[in-house]
């Protein structure tokens, strides 16, 4: 290859080319090749070379990825570039409102929107992404508070907090209102309104404001049906209702039986007016129609009365005197009530033991046997407490100021028998 020598250039000041338009050489080389080698120096040239060299001028030709190229000549409006080695740069398609590029190992970029996982929300916005946990709602799905026989309503029944404390879901129910009962008018609608106390990781309750208020008052049952509200305990933790003062600020708590004791009763309150010094006692338990299980307990009928009244008292009458042998019969003692009293128990006693026969004592209120059973001391006993057979008390109830007489219906057959004594024992009505 021969070198060719530059000679001759258009402008040439102080030993610096400023101008060049052409360069031309021929060079014999093996197989025919031909070849130019250009040594340029000079500071006035260089800048000639840069403004002949203007890539802004090229038209035609790729320039590859090799020399500092792209190798593409057009990309998507809007994408993101990605290269690939020495092949030509490729573009995403725009991505759409809360796209990212999310990483694939030994693969391209996948343009693709975050995933919503649980308590949480994701709003995508155009050039934004809002991270949020979830929202309920707590707006029951009607707002009526006028509601007639038959109609229907929606009410939230509970929400469902997670174990994040995030409030998850709501469940809303629908209540229908009976038919206007037939043969009554004016009797407020009512239905039944349960919730449930589920607790661990996810809880979930009744709100107290579910039921659309009906002028500040819920009216359960009608003239018709008896009306039931029914509070569930869950967890091992016993039902509570809880009234509160009006600032919401202190309340006075009632809660269930323990689960344990396995028991069941309804409490009827007292049919009378309360006074100042009762308190509540229990006047008659019995089964409620036979049964005492949890649909059918038995009632416990409640009453007011004095503290005195709970406190058991006796009342010890002589009978006879000391030393004279008993005979037989009727008011052989008479006193009167000093009050009303409720009778528990009666008892008799002597202080000297009969022989041969047992001893039968009567009791009368006002001239009537208030025993079904006798009272009876058995042949060489001192009191009643020991004997084979035990008096039946038939009435109860003994009138203030009433008359009480002791009858002697039979003594000892050897030995009489002295002095014996009447005890009552119960508590003041």
């Amino acid at each position: 290859m021969a070198n060719t020598k530059i000679s001759a250039f258009p402008l040439v000041l102080n030993n610096d080319i400023t101008q060049f338009s052409a360069i031309a050489g021929v060079g014999n080389a093996v197989g025919g090749a031909t070849g130019v080698n250009i040594g340029m120096s000079g500071s006035s040239l260089v800048n000639s070379l840069e403004a002949k060299l203007n890539l802004g001028s090229f038209s035609l030709g790729t320039l590859p990825v090799l020399r500092g190229g792209t190798g593409a000549t057009t990309f998507t409006a809007h994408g993101i570039l990605l290269g690939n080695a020495t092949n030509p740069v490729s573009a995403t398609a725009e991505l759409a409102n809360g796209q990212l590029l999310i990483g694939s190992t030994g693969n391209a970029p996948v343009p693709a929107t975050l995933t919503q996982g649980t308590d949480i929300s994701i709003t995508n916005a155009s050039g934004g992404i809002t991270l949020n946990h979830a929202t309920v709602s707590n707006t029951p799905a009607t707002g009526s508070t006028t509601l007639n026989f038959g109609d229907t309503f929606n009410a939230i029944d509970s929400v469902t907090v997670s174990s994040q404390g995030h409030l998850t879901a709501q469940n809303t129910r629908t209540y229908t209102l009976p038919s206007a009962p037939t043969g009554a008018t004016g009797a407020n609608p009512s239905t039944a309104i349960t919730g449930t106390k589920v607790d661990g990781t996810a809880t979930t309750f009744m709100r107290s404001d579910a039921v659309p208020a009906l002028s500040n008052e819920i009216t359960i049952g009608d003239s018709s049906n008896r009306g039931l509200v029914d509070i569930e305990g869950g967890n091992s933790l016993d039902a509570q209702l809880r009234l509160n003062c009006s600032a919401g600020t202190h309340a006075v708590t009632i809660e269930g039986p323990a689960h344990s004791g396995g028991n069941n009763y309804i409490v009827k309150l007292p049919t009378g007016l309360p006074a100042v010094g009762k308190v509540l006692s229990v006047e008659q338990y019995a089964a409620n129609g036979g049964g005492t299980s949890y649909t059918n307990p038995p009632l416990a009928t409640m009453k007011w009365s004095t503290p005195s009244e709970l406190v058991t008292q006796s009342l010890i009458v002589a009978a006879s005197d000391e030393t004279t042998d008993l005979t037989t019969g009727t008011a052989k003692s008479t006193f009167r009530m000093p009050y009303a009293f409720t009778l528990s128990a009666v008892r008799a006693s002597v202080t000297t033991a009969p022989t041969g026969s047992t001893i039968i004592v009567n009791i009368k209120e006002s001239g009537t046997t208030i025993l079904s059973s006798r009272i009876t001391i058995d042949a060489t006993e001192k009191t009643s407490v020991t004997a084979a057979a035990q008096p039946v008390i038939s009435d109860t109830a003994l009138a203030d100021d009433a008359e009480i007489t002791v009858d002697i219906d039979q003594v000892g057959s050897t030995v009489a028998g002295t002095g014996l004594k009447i005890t009552l024992i119960g508590t003041k009505a």
